[in-house]
């Protein structure tokens, strides 16, 4: 009876044990689940990066494409997924949609194979993660764009193609705002007088794409003759880049491909052109129609102020007084955002070769016309600093 006693207790023990063991046994099942899930996860979220990454460098590189006209985008989105690592066209698929317009949708997606996880579940012996990206213009595209108030009076019309227009505070029109298809005008403030149907008011104030980009004097991206301090410029045709204080209206021709600093008055008699030039007025510079004249330009197609042609730091302007007429007329950029144009005279300002884009602080015209255009600045200026995309989603 005494050895019976003492065998007696052991069994519990024994039966303790052996689920501690089965239990012990079951945590290191779900831990080593836990952990496999875990790394195949992290892996994963890995290869999800860099999806994302080469998705949004895609959906970039179209965007722009898209804004030059360029049919097929599928080249551009799969050149930059590629330079991710990827495989497009091969384990790798890229999908590319135009979405709203001037924006494009760029799917990026891969089969993954797991470590772990397969040996739990045969379903999960591959995962195929996605990445999905949507890029267009950083900023409406608006071809006339006046941080202050803008006026069209009289006689004076704007006829806008494929663009719109953004005003900082008011803005009044005697005669609607024009063109195919029926433009946009935003104003931060107020709109007078032919508006209906055409502005919508209290929005936004208008961005500047180029107000980070230093200014030529501060660059010091003008040299040549009489830099930096400039001399009078003589009466020679064409007239080489460089810095000068004044421009006789004996002078016809600029110089192809240069930049021109100006600190005082550009005289224009029976006109002035210059193709793939930079025009920087600074300081006191301004430009001086006598009588009826033409002031033609188009940009330069490279360097840091690529499809800017007119450039003005503060205080520089048009000097349109006196019953004088300019005709502008322009393929890029006229970048004079700190400027006021009051034009008593006719002032007429024309896109050449499709791009014309207007930055003014106030503008005010009560006869001639202006006729800008955004559809082409793509193609003409492709790394122009103020034609930049951004991600949209």
């Amino acid at each position: 009876m005494l050895a019976e006693h003492r065998r007696m207790p052991r069994e519990p023990f024994r039966s303790e044990s052996g689920s501690i063991v089965i239990l012990t046994a079951l945590v290191m099942v779900v831990v080593l689940g836990i952990v496999a899930f875990a790394v195949d996860a992290s892996f994963l979220y890995s290869e999800r990066s860099r999806l994302s990454a080469a998705a949004d460098a895609a959906a970039k590189a179209a965007a722009i494409e898209n804004q030059r006209g360029v049919a097929d985008l599928q080249p551009f989105a799969d050149r930059e997924v590629a330079l991710h690592g990827f495989d497009p066209g091969g384990t790798t698929t890229v999908s590319v949609n135009r979405t709203a317009p001037g924006y494009v949708e760029v799917v990026v997606s891969k089969p993954i194979n797991t470590f772990f996880a397969r040996m739990i579940n045969t379903a999960f012996d591959t995962i195929t993660p996605a990445a999905r990206a949507v890029a267009g213009l950083s900023s409406p595209q608006n071809c006339i764009v006046a941080r202050g108030n803008f006026t069209l009076y009289g006689t004076a019309l704007a006829t806008l193609s494929g663009c719109d227009m953004a005003v900082g505070g008011t803005v009044t029109l005697d005669n609607a705002v024009g063109g195919s298809p029926p433009p946009g005008v935003s104003a931060s403030g107020g709109c007078v007088g032919s508006c209906d149907g055409v502005a919508t008011t209290d929005q936004p104030m208008p961005g500047d794409p180029l107000q980070t980009l230093p200014s030529p004097g501060m660059s010091g991206y003008v040299s040549g003759i009489g830099c930096p301090g400039g001399i009078p410029a003589g009466p020679t045709n064409p007239l080489p880049g460089g810095c000068y204080t004044s421009i006789p209206d004996t002078v016809h021709t600029l110089q192809s491909d240069a930049a021109f600093e100006v600190s005082g008055p550009i005289n224009i008699n029976g006109g002035l052109s210059g193709t793939g030039v930079l025009l920087y007025l600074t300081g006191g510079g301004f430009i001086r129609p006598i009588g009826r004249t033409t002031l033609s330009l188009t940009a330069q197609t490279f360097g840091p102020y690529e499809g800017i042609a007119l450039y003005a730091d503060p205080g520089a302007t048009l000097d349109l007084s006196g019953g004088s007429r300019l005709t502008l007329n322009v393929g890029g950029v006229v970048y004079m955002p700190n400027s006021d144009v009051d034009s008593t005279g006719r002032l007429s300002i024309r896109a050449v070769g499709g791009c014309l884009l207007l930055y003014f602080n106030n503008f005010s015209s009560g006869r001639g016309s202006i006729t800008p255009s955004a559809d082409s600045c793509f193609r003409t200026f492709p790394d122009a600093a103020f034609l930049g995309v951004a991600l949209a989603e």
